[in-house]
């Protein structure tokens, strides 16, 4: 199927004129005969693009012990549980934080935190973190994103 959907796209791209301005594919996926009502059949995929979106990311990490000197040397800026709470009484940093970063990773021992804190500002935005498994490594978690 990969390989039909990249034939379509060489095909639709070959076929057009030449553009004046630097062009983009959008791809939009239908689904028959899914019932979204049901919490089984949600969709929450990340696609990693290989040649990445060309620009540059800011990414933020939740974490504390270990976990958060290993994200030290690939995050933007790592933040423990006492810099969460600070920022869970400073709305205006939180704001602040919230429009600056693209990307949160969070353990998820931190998560209940980060969602009483800060989930009234990472909510809307749609940039609640990705939760963080013990088992799973935080340098290739940032590196993907």
């Amino acid at each position: 199927m990969a390989d039909t959907i990249e034939e379509a796209v060489n095909s639709a791209l070959d076929e057009a004129p030449e553009r004046n301005f630097r062009e983009t594919v959008d791809l939009a996926v239908n689904l028959r005969d899914v019932d979204l009502d049901d919490p089984n059949n949600r969709v929450d995929e990340s696609i990693v693009l290989p040649q990445g979106t060309g620009q540059e990311t800011r990414i933020v990490v939740f974490a504390e012990g270990e976990t958060a000197l290993r994200a030290q040397d690939v995050a933007d800026e790592v933040l423990d549980g006492d810099d969460l709470e600070d920022l869970g009484d400073d709305d205006d940093a939180a704001k602040d934080i919230a429009g600056e970063t693209d990307f949160f990773v969070a353990e998820a021992s931190m998560m209940q935190d980060i969602g009483r804190y800060l989930g009234t500002v990472l909510g809307p935005r749609g940039k609640m973190p990705t939760p963080l498994q013990p088992d799973d490594d935080v340098v290739e978690t940032v590196e993907r994103m």
